[in-house]
């Protein structure tokens, strides 16, 4: 039997805008591993792909 495993990294966002973001500033050598080494996927998890209004994504910041 295979072992797999199912890494679910909760508040993690990518995103390609490196000014003011964490992940991309910290030395991460064990993600960058993974996500280079094996199969892995990014979810949509606000905004219209979970049918919302493109403006409700800012309501959190007013």
């Amino acid at each position: 039997m295979t072992t797999r495993a199912l890494i679910i990294l909760d508040g993690i966002g990518l995103r390609a805008v490196e000014d003011a973001n964490a992940l991309a500033a910290a030395r991460t050598p064990t993600l960058d591993s993974l996500l280079a080494n094996y199969p892995n996927s990014r979810i949509a998890t606000s905004g219209l792909a979970v049918g919302l209004h493109a403006a409700a994504d800012m309501a959190q910041y007013a």
